[in-house]
């Protein structure tokens, strides 16, 4: 089953950097998904860093252009 794609209803989108659409699974559909396949207390998870990206804009788009953003580690 993980070898599967995911349903296009797990699927959500947002604006990412370069005027790129970027795909990702919410934290829910992950956990629903690993539910369905190991069970309920069948898997675990380990988070062993965090980072926080901050997206501030380098320069005010003109008319027609695409936006310009700068990402970086706080």
């Amino acid at each position: 089953m993980l070898s599967t794609k995911p349903l296009k209803a797990d699927l959500m989108t947002r604006p990412g950097p370069g005027g790129r659409k970027l795909t990702y699974m919410s934290g829910d559909s992950v956990t629903r998904t690993l539910n369905d396949i190991f069970g309920f207390d069948g898997w675990s998870l380990e988070i062993k860093a965090t980072n926080r990206e901050v997206r501030n804009e380098r320069k005010r788009r003109r008319r027609g252009q695409r936006d310009n953003f700068d990402f970086r580690r706080m």
